[in-house]
C-alpha cells in the first residue's frame, strides 16, 4: 500500500506519540508492582464483563441492519464487515476501517457502496452525539479539565449540526415538491444521472431518520450498546481494586470512545492507556494522576486494551482469512486513495 508523503507523516507522528505515551506511563510504575496488580486482580469482575461485551458487541449487528432498511444485507457479511472494520482501524491508521467496512457489504452483498458509507456515516453520527451527552451528563461529577471542554463542545456541535443536515435530508428528499426532492430529479436527468445515483443512495442510508420505527428501534440499541459499554468499562476497572462509581464507567466509555475518533497510532497503542488513566485520575480513588498513576490504574488500562480490541481484532482476522489477505489489501489500499 503506497501512502502520500503527508500521510506517511502523520502515521509516524501518530505511532511515536502513542509509543512515547506508553513508555512514559510503564517508566511510572514500578514492573514488580504492575505484575502483582494482575495477580490480584479479581477475575469474577472480568467474568462478568464478558455479558455487558457480548451485548454492546452483538447488538451493533441489528442496529446497523435497520439503517440499510428494505436493502440489509445478512447477518454474517453485517458482522464480517464490522469486526474486519474493527481490525484494520486495529492495524492501520487513519481509521481506513470504515471505508473497508462499506466496501466488504458491497463484495458480499451487492450493496451500493456509496449506500453502506451513508449507513456508517450515520452510525458513527448517531454514536459522537449519545458521547457528547454523555459527556454533558458526567461533567458535573467530576473536576474535568477545563482545557478540553472547548474541544469537546467543539466536537459535539460539529456531531450535532451533521445529525441535523441528515435529518432535513432524509425528511425533505423524499417528497418531490421539496427543494432537496426537486434537485434530485434534476440530477437522476442527463449527464449529471451517475451523481443523482449516488446522491440517492446517500438519502437511501439516511433513511431511519424518517421512520419513526426505524428510528425508535436504533435509538433503543444505542441506548442499550452504550449502557452496556460503561458496565463493561466499569466491571474491569474494579476488578483492579479501583473503588470507583458507576458514572466513572460512563465516562471512561466516552473519554474512550471520543479520543479514538481521532486518528493516532495502530492500535491505539498508548493513546488508550494514557486517556483510561487520565480518565481515573479525575476520581482520585487509588488512581492517582497520569504523572504517578498507580499500577492497578495502568494494569486496568492494559486490560481494557487487551480484551476490548483482542476479541474483534481476532474475529476480524478470521474473517479476512476466510476472504483471502490480498482482497482485503485491495480494499485497504482503495480506502487509503492508494494506487
Amino acid at each position: 500500500m503506497k501512502l502520500s508523503y503527508g500521510r506517511a507523516l502523520v502515521l509516524l507522528a501518530g505511532t511515536a506519540l502513542g509509543l512515547a505515551l506508553l513508555v512514559l506511563l510503564l517508566r511510572s510504575v514500578d514492573l514488580g508492582a504492575l505484575g502483582n496488580a494482575f495477580s490480584t486482580a479479581d477475575y469474577g469482575y472480568l467474568v462478568l464483563a464478558i455479558i455487558p461485551f457480548l451485548i454492546n458487541w452483538l447488538l451493533k449487528v441489528p442496529r446497523w441492519s435497520l439503517l440499510f432498511g428494505e436493502q440489509t444485507p445478512g447477518w454474517d457479511t453485517l458482522f464480517g464487515a464490522m469486526n474486519v472494520g474493527y481490525a484494520i482501524n486495529a492495524l492501520f491508521p487513519a481509521r481506513l476501517g470504515e471505508i473497508v467496512r462499506a466496501y466488504w457489504v458491497r463484495d458480499r452483498a451487492g450493496t451500493s457502496m456509496v449506500l453502506a458509507l451513508s449507513t456508517v456515516a450515520l452510525e458513527r453520527v448517531l454514536d459522537g452525539t449519545t458521547l457528547i451527552i454523555l459527556l454533558v451528563l458526567m461533567l458535573p461529577t467530576v473536576p474535568f479539565p477545563h482545557q478540553l471542554l472547548a474541544p469537546a463542545f467543539t466536537l459535539g456541535a460539529a456531531f450535532v449540526l451533521i445529525l441535523l443536515v441528515m435529518a432535513v435530508v432524509a425528511n425533505s428528499s423524499h417528497r418531490e415538491d421539496s427543494a432537496m426532492g426537486r434537485l434530485l430529479l434534476r440530477l437522476e436527468r442527463g449527464k449529471l444521472l451517475p451523481l443523482g445515483k449516488a446522491v440517492r443512495q446517500i438519502v437511501a442510508g439516511l433513511h431511519a431518520l424518517r421512520n419513526r420505527r426505524a428510528l425508535a428501534l436504533v435509538l433503543a440499541y444505542t441506548a442499550v450498546i452504550w449502557a452496556a459499554n460503561a458496565v463493561f468499562f466499569w466491571l474491569m476497572v474494579r476488578a483492579f481494586h479501583l473503588d470507583v462509581p458507576f458514572t466513572a464507567g460512563i465516562l471512561l466509555a466516552t473519554v474512550l470512545n471520543l479520543g479514538m475518533a481521532v486518528p493516532s497510532s495502530p492500535g491505539y497503542v498508548g493513546v488508550f492507556e494514557y486517556l483510561t488513566v487520565l480518565t481515573l485520575g479525575l476520581y482520585n480513588v487509588g488512581a492517582g494522576t497520569v504523572q504517578h498513576p498507580g499500577a492497578d490504574a495502568i494494569a486496568a488500562a492494559l486490560a481494557l486494551h487487551v480484551f476490548a480490541f483482542g476479541p474483534v481484532t481476532v474475529i476480524g482476522l478470521i474473517y479476512i482469512a476466510r476472504t483471502g489477505l490480498s482482497v482485503t489489501m485491495q480494499m485497504v489500499r482503495s480506502g487509503a486513495g492508494g494506487t
